[in-house]
């Protein structure tokens, strides 16, 4: 947007020395001032509207970013936490099982 804001900007400079060659004719080069001059104050306004959806947009990115390191903190937590669960359930496990081969030896079954 703000780059077709100043090629018509170029246009109407354009424009303007056209209408100043020859025939000078005074209310269309004051016309064509008053355009030029409008038209650099709509791309002052448009830059401070790119300015400020930059910095908007910096600020997205770096809550992003915190989020995306949350995620991570997240899911390496889950994970250890699934590995001393399959930890725990591995002992409990063998525990069952050496009180299970405990039993039969104790009782004479083989």
């Amino acid at each position: 947007k703000l780059e077709q804001m100043i090629a018509y900007k170029k246009v109407l400079e354009d424009k303007y020395r056209d209408s100043a060659k020859g025939m000078v004719n005074v209310k269309e080069l004051a016309e064509n001032k008053r355009a030029i001059d409008y038209q650099r104050e709509i791309i002052k306004n448009q830059l401070v509207e790119v300015k400020v959806a930059e910095k908007n947009l910096e600020m997205a990115r770096i809550r992003l970013n915190d989020v995306m390191k949350d995620r991570k903190t997240h899911e390496k937590l889950k994970e250890k936490a699934f590995e001393e669960f399959m930890i725990e359930l591995g002992e409990e496990e063998k525990k069952e099982i050496d009180e299970l081969v405990s039993y039969r030896f104790g009782t004479g079954n083989k």
